[in-house]
């Protein structure tokens, strides 16, 4: 029988492997207790359960991501186990404002942990970090002789930059500079999922392009962190950051349409509603989203998918140009003709090189009304729905997209009461062609089975983009799990409909979205977005109201997640990707990634922009 000694040790070498092993910070959720209180001399309260770990693996990953873990037991008494902590690692990020060396350094110190039931309920750790900043070059540390702090009634971190820093900033900036504590600070900090509580040092809310370039210059002659805001719509967060600079951009709404030429030029604040409302009143769209609040910026940057993708490609498919500030703080206008080679990175390579200030588009005559809508069903035909689903999708023509849905019954007028809040399966689906042409294709969706409710009918185009947007509230807590399948077996189907059963929250979707078209007919090479071939995306959303239930949501998610891989195709949509760490990243990128790299080498070798799902330098 194993001693609490023996356990301790075999849950130190599990967390030493997974965490730092394997840089996988989910686990973290699994191997820390909830009520463990972790504390942070940087911040001045202190974080429950495994968040308080994760902050500063967080941080020592992202400022060593390749280290070497080595643990000397020094003590084993009962649940208690003491150990001599030595990680060996390179400097390659920002470290207490320790813009990277590249040097190889030894960070010392004692862990003090103690096990219950697999998981670390309590802990302390002391490092040695004076003699950390030593082996990065810095010799003193900071002391302040000017008496007693001012006190504060609300909390902040040390700012990395002095006063008349901002104050040159503020004059320079025709947006507004904001600081913690300020008026419209937490506001603008904000964004969609409800997980992200980061507090940057400062916030630009950029008026035009100028302010963008004085931000980038700031952050580089700072060496500060920097995260973009557009939309705030992103599941990971990457659009705010902790003590650096938040660059936002949802000030910056502009959106001119040319009738004649059909193009759309907008601005990175713009969301998808902004760019239908106005491309519509001339009969007029271009591919992007299906969830109106989203913003046109980051979701164009990753690929960008929605209900006319199969006809006419994704929104990287259709852009003219885009007007790019690098690290370096230039302004570069990109297209086929100019700056060809980052015109194809920033079709799909994310956030990576730059910030971009304006997107050009073509755009192609839809609506204003076209044939959409939802079927739903009982959940109980859910098995047969998705084999029919299967079929459907596979013979589709290029004008029909189709999604499968599991979800919970909203309360809405359309669905009998006796359903509401009850698990139902949907199919969404929107033709973009002739309207009487449509009505026979879809004839066989709408005449399957006996389903509750058949909303299929002509909508105007912006109505049907906004159709989904109920079920994807700003406020709600997201933690999301998404691969490219081909299809699903009926083998697949059945672990899908018994991981449904068992969905630990009603807010919580399964999701299956519709590709190929299109987006297949363009070469993987031809843009830095790669996976062209897939021709379903199977989606976890789960979504959460309580911070006490974290665990149990995740925990569900990433096991559905890791069951469903046997039934998976390669890769993974870049914008549905959380903190999943570099191989993930890769996978998002395939065979075009060494070519990224390449390219983050030539325009942010010093990785400026990397808080994002980072292409990693290696000049």
């Amino acid at each position: 029988m194993a001693t609490p000694e023996q356990d301790n040790k075999e849950h130190a070498r599990r967390f030493n492997e997974e965490v730092w092993g394997k840089s996988n910070l989910d686990a973290i959720d699994h191997l820390v207790a909830d009520d463990f209180v972790g504390y942070n001399p940087a911040r001045p309260e202190p974080l429950r359960g495994a968040d308080g770990v994760r902050e500063v693996a967080e941080l020592l990953q992202a400022a060593f991501p390749d280290c070497e873990v080595e643990l000397e037991q020094v003590l084993a008494d009962g649940d208690w186990l003491t150990q001599r902590v030595t990680v060996s690692a390179t400097h390659e990020g920002e470290f207490m404002g320790i813009a990277p060396t590249g040097k190889q350094v030894e960070i010392t110190g004692i862990s003090v942990t103690r096990f219950e039931d697999g998981k670390w309920v309590e802990g302390y750790e002391l490092w040695d970090i004076f003699g950390l900043l030593q082996q990065l070059g810095i010799t003193e540390l900071p002391v302040d002789t000017t008496g007693e702090p001012e006190q504060s009634s609300t909390p902040t971190h040390s700012q990395p930059f002095s006063e008349s820093a901002v104050e040159n900033l503020r004059e320079q900036a025709r947006g507004e500079v904001l600081l913690p504590g300020g008026d419209g600070y937490d506001e603008a900090r904000t964004i969609w999922n409800a997980m992200i509580d980061r507090r940057p040092a400062v916030s630009v809310r950029c008026a035009g392009t100028a302010d963008v370039i004085g931000a980038v210059d700031f952050a580089r002659e700072h060496d500060l962190l920097l995260s973009v805001k557009g939309g705030g719509h992103n599941v990971s967060g990457n659009a705010v950051c902790d003590d650096g600079i938040m660059v936002d951009l949802s000030q910056m709404t502009s959106v001119r349409v040319d009738p004649t030429a059909k193009t759309v030029r907008v601005e990175p604040g713009v969301t998808m509603a902004d760019l239908d409302h106005e491309t519509q009143a001339y009969g007029l769209a271009t591919p992007g989203g299906v969830v109106s609040m989203t913003g046109v910026a980051g979701l164009t940057l990753g690929g960008g998918w929605g209900w006319l993708s199969r006809t006419y490609g994704l929104a990287i498919d259709n852009l003219r140009s885009v007007d790019i500030v690098t690290a370096d703080g230039e302004l570069r206008r990109v297209s086929e003709d100019e700056n060809p080679d980052l015109f194809w990175g920033v079709r799909g390579g994310g956030g990576n090189f730059g910030i971009a200030t304006s997107f050009e588009f073509d755009c192609y005559e839809v609506g204003p009304e076209v044939l959409a809508g939802l079927i739903v069903h009982p959940f109980e035909d859910a098995a047969d729905l998705l084999r029919f689903h299967r079929e459907v999708t596979a013979e589709a023509p290029d004008e029909l997209c189709c999604y499968a849905a599991i979800l919970t019954a909203p309360p809405e007028p359309f669905l009998p009461e006796e359903v509401h809040g009850s698990p139902v399966f949907a199919f969404a689906l929107c033709y973009s062609g002739d309207v009487e042409e449509g009505e026979r294709t879809v004839k066989s969706l709408r005449d399957y089975g006996d389903p509750i409710a058949d909303l299929v009918d002509t909508y105007p185009y912006t109505a049907f983009q906004q159709i989904l947007d109920d079920g994807y509230q700003p406020g709600v807590r997201n933690y999301w799990k998404s691969r490219f399948i081909d299809s699903l077996s009926d083998d697949a189907i059945n672990l899908v409909l018994e991981y449904a059963e068992s969905r630990p929250s009603p807010l919580t979707e399964i999701l299956i979205e519709h590709q190929g078209g299109a987006i297949t007919q363009i070469e993987p090479e031809a843009t830095a977005y790669y996976h062209r071939d897939a021709e379903l995306t199977f989606n976890i959303l789960s979504r959460w109201e309580d911070p006490t239930e974290d665990e149990e949501h995740i925990e569900w998610t990433q096991q559905f997640f890791e069951a469903m891989a046997p039934y998976s195709a390669n890769g993974v949509y870049v914008n549905f990707l959380g903190e999943e760490g570099e191989e993930r990243v890769k996978a998002a990128y395939g065979d075009n990634y060494d070519r990224l790299v390449e390219l983050k080498n030539t325009y942010d070798p010093d990785n400026l922009f990397r808080m994002n799902q980072n292409i990693k330098p290696t000049v």
